[in-house]
């Protein structure tokens, strides 16, 4: 039976690297994918130990270990996130699912969009600059503006909020960094523009918010607030051991109704809505938390919390103001 499926793989590998017109993808990647394909469609019981019986021999664009520290492609699940073929049944059923998740319940995610090996990479790389991380104190409202005292002094609008963390900004992160790498690959930006039903999409143009990592220890945590971005797009590098919980409420108000009644609920502990996301490492959250209001619990245990926020805009040229990027980074961009 064996002998059958290697046979038959053989030529599903040549039929579709003498056929491909898409002369960048890597052709190791693309065998593994048909083969990984047409084992799990069989569902042999025994386990094929690689997919060199294939394909004996060097290849001329075969996959170095410095190629794959370099190739974005090779840090994502591309088997059960097809963000690389975006013209492919895969791509779109994800598209639509993504749209689906969006409009139920304000968030859509995404459990092992990178590869275990990336998630470990990404987090040893963390590992080497938490140090250098800004530390962040801050008392805020829930909309993370300056505190009016034409509100009452009940109002959501004048709650206070604590947040304890620190923050990693984009000029800290190295280029050659596996986080680096995947912000700048343009099947990214593109998953994330269709995720979005944006016309087109651009990386933030500020080099320090472009991409940062939240990283929180033990007894750190994030106040209940609102997003200035619609949308936010984060991939948790590593858990704590406990806490740390993602908890939010979605829908809580709209462009038309600012719904500071059951704001105030949310604040209060008493709103009956509110969630907690069970986050692993390795996953995608994109998040409209413009409207959903969130917090990050204390986290718990000696296992830093590393979560990566990656900002794409609708406009070319955003950056954060001076006065921002002191508050979150402790220093400016000019």
């Amino acid at each position: 039976m064996l002998g059958v499926f290697r046979e038959r793989c053989r030529k599903l590998v040549w039929i579709a690297i003498k056929q491909s017109t898409f002369l960048t993808v890597n052709r190791n990647r693309l065998i593994q994918r048909i083969f990984t394909s047409y084992y799990y469609l069989h569902t042999f019981s025994k386990p094929i130990m690689t997919v060199s019986f294939i394909c004996r021999g060097p290849m001329k664009n075969q996959t170095t270990s410095a190629e794959s520290n370099s190739d974005p492609g090779l840090l994502v699940d591309l088997a059960q996130y097809p963000i690389d073929a975006p013209q492919s049944y895969g791509y779109q059923s994800l598209i639509r699912v993504c749209h689906r998740r969006l409009k139920a319940d304000g968030v859509c995610i995404l459990p092992g969009f990178l590869l275990t090996q990336a998630t470990s990479r990404m987090a040893e790389e963390t590992d080497r600059i938490v140090d250098r991380a800004f530390q962040c104190r801050d008392d805020h409202n829930p909309y993370l503006d300056t505190d009016d005292p034409a509100w009452p002094i009940d109002h959501p609008r004048r709650n206070v909020q604590a947040t304890n963390l620190d923050v990693l900004g984009y000029d800290l992160i190295a280029q050659e960094d596996a986080l680096h790498n995947l912000y700048n690959w343009e099947p990214l930006v593109d998953f994330t523009r269709d995720v979005l039903s944006k016309p087109v999409l651009y990386r933030m143009a500020d080099p320090l918010a472009a991409v940062t990592v939240n990283v929180m220890r033990e007894g750190q945590y994030q106040g209940w607030h609102f997003d200035e971005a619609e949308i936010t797009t984060t991939i948790m590098l590593q858990e704590p051991e406990a806490g740390g919980a993602f908890e939010y409420v979605p829908h809580l108000r709209s462009q038309e109704d600012a719904n500071y009644g059951d704001v105030k609920k949310v604040l209060d502990g008493t709103h009956s809505g509110i969630r907690a996301l069970a986050v692993k490492a390795g996953t995608m959250v994109i998040f409209a938390g413009h409207f959903a209001m969130h917090r990050v619990t204390h986290v718990e245990g000696n296992r830093t919390r590393y979560v990566a926020i990656l900002c794409f805009k609708d406009t070319p040229g955003v950056m954060n103001s001076p006065e921002v990027q002191m508050l979150f980074y402790g220093k400016t961009s000019k």
